[in-house]
């Protein structure tokens, strides 16, 4: 049984006076917030050799992310040359290469993406294979006083004076709610009631761009297999049904059907948010849908009246925001 994590990410973005258009028309990004950390492992965690980062521009306008800086566990990773600009809704991909690969370089590419690779910094980490707490951190250099904050996600437990900094600035720009009770996220949390984080799920992945998503953190735990480096963020591994194939059960109480999500959410924003499709046909391909329907759990049962007695074919995706799953592979069930 997998398990869903429900907790709080602290995401930490600029806030300041001058907005522009929300990327879907809705809430506005304020300035400084357009680019936001999209994917990334959580081990090995950013910067050694063979590691990358994902960028996002939300906005529909271009961003110069010149002189901004990605810095993770006390290490600045790359510093981006100014001028570096970033169309609307273009992705950047970092990936750290041999220190002995050759200088700084960026290349266009797929579907209006910028690819760049950067000599690691970092030694790459050769201790027990296990996720260590850490932070990922997009900034800004400014001429005068500290270094603004564009974007940050912060995971596991560690001294405080570690990270004091940054949760100073979170919480000083209204990011950070101060009387949170669960300031730290992504498992290995300080509460030992907690659930730790799922065995093989390593890269952690924005789901929803949308600002009104920006405090409660719309990210995701994924397996490595699963990851879209320098893709967007759209199409996500199919539910896992609950439901055994193969099945029977009484038509006369409608037909009973579940999935769940091979994935773990990090906010109960996004599940109240999210919603599964469930649909009924009498073939696999789904050729001739007999019923459709959503819900909010990843439980549904088609009423009796769709179900008289014979052979059903049942498949299911999960969607919030602009990202979906795949179909779930169809799964056949008998009312009787």
């Amino acid at each position: 049984m997998r398990i869903l994590l429900s907790c709080l990410l602290p995401l930490v973005l600029l806030v300041a006076p001058r907005l522009s258009a929300g990327p879907d028309g809705g809430q506005a990004i304020p300035p400084g917030r357009e680019v936001v950390l999209s994917e990334f492992p959580l081990f090995p965690a950013p910067g050694p050799e063979g590691t990358w980062v994902e960028l996002y521009n939300r906005s529909t306008e271009e961003v110069d992310l010149g002189r901004a800086f990605l810095s993770a566990n006390g290490h600045r990773l790359v510093t981006f040359p100014k001028p570096f600009l970033v169309p609307g809704r273009a992705l950047v991909l970092v990936r750290f290469i041999s220190p002995r690969g050759g200088p700084w370089k960026v290349e266009p590419g797929p579907a209006n993406s910028l690819l760049v690779e950067s000599p690691a910094a970092v030694p790459l980490y050769t201790g027990k294979p296990r996720v260590k707490p850490g932070y990922l951190a997009l900034e800004r250099a400014v001429d005068n006083g500290l270094d603004e904050l564009a974007d940050y996600v912060r995971w596991g437990r560690f001294p405080q004076a570690s990270d004091q900094s940054y949760q100073g600035r979170a919480i000083k720009a209204g990011i950070w709610d101060r009387a949170a009770s669960k300031p730290l996220c992504v498992g290995l949390t300080p509460n030992p009631a907690e659930v730790p984080l799922p065995p093989g799920q390593m890269v952690c992945m924005r789901l929803d761009f949308r600002p009104q998503f920006d405090q409660s953190a719309a990210l995701t735990l994924l397996h490595p297999r699963d990851a879209t480096p320098g893709q967007a963020n759209r199409v996500l591994p199919a539910p896992v049904p609950t439901v055994e194939d193969g099945s029977a059960t009484y038509a006369g109480n409608g037909l009973a059907v579940g999935c769940e999500l091979p994935f773990c959410l990090l906010s109960d924003e996004v599940v109240a948010a999210g919603r599964y499709r469930f649909q009924l046909a009498r073939d696999p391909q789904f050729a001739e849908v007999i019923a459709t329907a959503e819900a909010a759990g990843g439980q549904y049962t088609f009423p009796a009246d769709k179900v008289p007695p014979g052979g059903y074919f049942v498949r299911c995706q999960w969607q919030v925001g602009g990202a979906v799953t795949a179909w779930m592979p169809p799964i056949y069930i008998r009312a009787r």
